[in-house]
C-alpha cells in the first residue's frame, strides 16, 4: 500500500515545541517549519468560531467530516496554495467512527454516494445558516479509501473501534473568497448513520495575483504528489517552480524532500546549502524587499534557515540518517 498522510509532516500555524537532539559532537535544536497562512494574523485556524459543534455519538455510526490542508507545508508566507486556474482543487475528509458492539457491513453499499459538501461563510453557524453555494455552484468527486494513513480499498465493513477507515473527495470549481467547507449526510446514506457537524479550517481561495501565488499553488501540487507516492510528478512540480524562479527557496525545500524519498544524500546535503545560501543572502526575488517584510514574513525566514541548518546536521552528524519520521 502507498503511504499517505506520512509523507510531509502538515502543520498548523501553531507554537512547536522544541526537542533536543544529542549528536556525537554538538547538540542542536529541532526548528519545526510551521505554516502561516494568508489570514494568520488572525488566528483563524484555532480561534473559536460562533457556533457548537456536534459531538460524535458514543452508540451508533457516524462520520466527521474534516479539510484536508491545503497551504503548503513548504510554502511562502501568507499566501494561500489553492490558486484558480492553477490549483484550484480542494480535499476534504470523511472519516468513520464505530463505537458499537459490531462491524458495520458496506459490501453492497455506495458510500461514495452517501457525502457531499456545502460551503458556508467561515463565521456563520451551519446549523440555524443556510449554505452561500450548494453543490449546483461547484464539482466534487470520490477520489480513494485510507485505513490509518495508507491508501487502500473500500472495505467489506467498517469495523468496530479500529482499524479506522477514511474516504477523501476532491473539490474545485469554488469562487475567489474565503469560506468553510461543511460535509452533509445525502439521501442516499443509511439511516443508521449520522454525519455530526463538526469545526472545520478556513478555506482561502486566491487568484494568482503575484509569483508567490503561482509558486505557492505548484508547491502544493508537489506535496500531494509526495503524498501518494508519485515522485516523478513531484519532480515535474518542483522543475516548474524552478523554471520560474532559480532561486526559490522553496523549490529547494521541495528539492530536498523529494532527494530524502529517493535517498540521495549528497543531494540533500546540496540543497540545504542552496536554501542556506539563498535565505542567507536574500536571493530569493519573492522574498527579497526585506524592508517590507512583516513579523510573520520575518519569522518565516528564520524557521527556514533554524530547520535547514538542523535537517543539514542531523544528515551530516550521523546522528539521524532519516530526515522523514512518523
Amino acid at each position: 500500500m502507498n503511504h499517505v498522510l506520512k509523507g510531509i509532516p502538515l502543520i498548523a500555524f501553531i507554537v512547536s515545541l522544541i526537542q533536543t537532539v544529542t549528536g556525537s559532537s554538538q547538540t542542536l535544536m529541532d526548528w519545526p517549519m510551521q505554516v502561516y497562512s494568508p489570514e494568520c494574523w488572525r488566528g483563524d485556524r484555532y480561534e473559536p468560531v460562533n457556533y457548537q459543534y456536534d459531538r460524535l455519538p458514543t452508540d451508533s455510526l457516524a462520520v466527521s467530516g474534516a479539510i484536508w490542508p491545503n497551504e503548503p507545508f513548504f510554502g511562502y508566507p501568507m499566501r494561500s496554495g489553492v490558486v484558480t486556474g492553477i490549483s484550484d482543487t480542494l480535499v476534504f475528509r470523511a472519516e468513520f467512527h464505530n463505537p458499537t458492539s459490531a462491524d458495520y457491513s458496506i459490501g453492497s453499499q455506495t458510500p461514495e454516494n452517501w457525502f457531499y459538501p456545502l460551503i458556508y461563510e467561515t463565521e456563520a453557524d451551519p446549523h440555524i445558516n443556510s449554505a452561500i453555494l450548494d453543490t449546483s455552484g461547484f464539482d466534487y468527486t470520490f477520489w480513494f479509501w485510507s485505513c490509518e494513513g495508507d491508501v487502500t480499498t473500500k472495505p467489506l465493513s467498517i469495523p468496530r473501534i479500529t482499524p479506522s477507515y477514511s474516504m477523501y473527495f476532491k473539490v474545485w470549481g469554488l469562487p475567489v473568497g474565503r469560506f468553510r467547507l461543511i460535509l452533509k449526510k445525502s439521501s442516499l446514506a443509511p439511516s443508521a448513520l449520522s454525519v455530526p457537524i463538526g469545526l472545520t479550517i478556513p478555506l482561502w481561495i486566491t487568484s494568482p495575483q503575484k509569483l508567490s501565488d503561482t509558486l505557492n499553488a505548484f508547491a502544493k501540487i508537489a506535496e500531494r504528489s509526495l503524498e501518494l507516492s508519485q515522485t516523478t510528478t513531484a519532480q515535474q512540480w518542483v522543475d516548474s517552480v524552478f523554471a520560474r524562479n532559480a532561486t526559490s527557496i522553496v523549490g529547494w525545500q521541495l528539492q530536498a524532500e523529494i532527494d530524502n524519498i529517493v535517498f540521495d544524500s549528497l543531494s540533500i546535503i546540496a540543497d540545504y546549502d542552496s536554501i542556506l545560501a539563498i535565505a542567507n543572502s536574500y536571493r530569493d526575488p519573492v522574498m527579497a524587499d526585506t524592508a517590507k517584510f512583516s513579523q510573520w514574513e520575518r519569522w518565516w525566514y528564520q524557521d527556514v534557515i533554524n530547520f535547514a541548518t538542523f535537517r543539514k546536521w542531523r544528515l551530516t552528524s550521523g546522528n539521524r540518517q532519516t530526515i522523514f519520521t512518523d
